[in-house]
């Protein structure tokens, strides 16, 4: 559950875009986005603003890394399994539907009933 490679972006080959690998499956929800300054051997708010960092190389590979908050990012979606157990009763014969789940759907979201 979560985000694939520990929630740390790959490069992309267009400027300014960002991708991770793999599926997503973290809950729904916000998230802080953070950033960490490529190669940057000391990696915090004054290090940053005042231009100090000495770069190692082996900066930006761990979580403990991205210190800057830059914003967030909202997953959406149904709440899911392991945080929410939903169960919904259809009766034979008669319409069905879905109604008061939990979490956030887009608009245009469909559901699959698979046995």
């Amino acid at each position: 559950w979560g985000f694939p490679n520990l929630g740390i972006s790959e490069p992309n080959a267009r400027e300014g875009f960002y991708r991770w690998p793999g599926p997503l499956w973290a809950l729904a929800g916000d998230y802080a986005l953070c950033w960490c300054a490529a190669g940057s051997g000391e990696n915090n708010y004054g290090a940053v603003l005042n231009g100090t960092r000495a770069g190692d190389g082996a900066w930006c590979t761990a979580p403990e890394h991205f210190l800057v908050p830059m914003g967030t990012l909202q997953v959406t979606g149904p709440g899911v399994l392991p945080r929410s157990s939903q169960v919904f009763q259809c009766i034979r014969r008669r319409g069905c539907e879905i109604n008061n789940y939990e979490g956030t759907m887009p608009e245009g979201s469909k559901l699959l009933i698979a046995e």
